[in-house]
């Protein structure tokens, strides 16, 4: 459940760049993605610390 919210604001943040004309769809899919990467990465280490 909480790795879908990055994926959704990461998608919502690169089809916004794409609506707005700053970039072309296929860059702003891959910041979406990237977006949900990093955030779920980041998730990991802090669940790591918690422990």
């Amino acid at each position: 459940m909480n790795s879908l919210v990055p994926l959704l604001a990461g998608i919502s943040l690169g089809y916004s760049l794409a609506q707005a004309g700053d970039v072309p769809y296929i860059i702003a899919a891959n910041i979406g993605v990237l977006v949900f990467i990093i955030t779920a990465q980041l998730e990991r280490i802090a669940g790591r610390r918690k422990l």
